[in-house]
């Protein structure tokens, strides 16, 4: 009589604790925010509720300095959690105001015998600040 291999015997067990690991990490809901700054000007963080909150770009002049994405890392669709987290980062930067736009991307995984997609929302913001409208080059 042969005995099994003890990785043979514990195979089925490490599945199930894979799969658990799995699924537990994309139910924490843990997420990245990527900010990267187009200028090296340094502004004084505003207070959240006076960033404007723009959804097409606004009729005054304007210039980007910072492109702000919220990606969260599980299958979250709430977009206003989102839209709050990236007014935040834009108030810490001390932007006039935000353009908000949103996206998605389907992401999925696989294995031998199961696998599974999903719908990842994504919330990108353009901070912004408005020309001083006092400096009109006179």
């Amino acid at each position: 009589m042969e005995l099994p291999n003890k990785l043979e015997i514990f195979a089925p067990k490490r599945m199930l604790l894979l799969c658990l690991f799995l699924a537990s990490s994309l139910l924490l809901g843990c997420t990245t925010t990527d900010v990267v700054v187009f200028d090296s000007t340094s502004r004084v963080p505003v207070a959240e509720d006076k960033v404007e909150i723009l959804l097409e770009k606004p009729d005054r002049q304007y210039s980007v300095f910072a492109r702000i994405q919220f990606r969260p890392d599980a299958f979250i669709d709430d977009y206003q959690s989102q839209t709050n987290e990236v007014v935040r980062r834009a108030a810490e930067l001390g932007a006039d105001a935000v353009i908000i736009s949103y996206d998605s991307e389907v992401v999925g995984y696989s294995g031998s015998n199961y696998g599974a997609t999903g719908e990842s929302k994504v919330t990108i913001g353009q901070a912004i600040v408005y020309a001083n409208e006092l400096d009109d080059g006179t």
